[in-house]
């Protein structure tokens, strides 16, 4: 299968953090979802992750940007999040 191009925008938001510990984001993990909060942020190969905190469990997640997704098995949905965090 051949690896799909990133825009470069998307790229850069996928290896730099766009949220900070504390931050309330929208995710979703195996089925899980809801609003939890990151509880840390973790750079490798070029790829930040975060650990989110919801309904009492930890989640490793990665972006959804547009139909952009980064390549762990949780998702934060950034369009939502960011949205939250610019209203509050």
């Amino acid at each position: 299968m051949k690896k799909k191009n990133l825009p470069k925008y998307i790229h850069e938001k996928f290896s730099k953090p766009q949220f900070n510990i504390g931050d309330k984001v929208k995710y979703e993990f195996l089925g899980n979802s809801g609003w939890g909060i990151i509880l840390s942020i973790h750079k490798h190969d070029n790829k930040i992750s975060y650990m989110v905190k919801g309904h009492s469990r930890s989640y490793p997640c990665g972006l959804k940007i547009k139909e952009h997704r980064s390549y762990y098995a949780g998702t934060i949905f950034f369009e939502e999040s960011d949205a939250y965090r610019k209203n509050s």
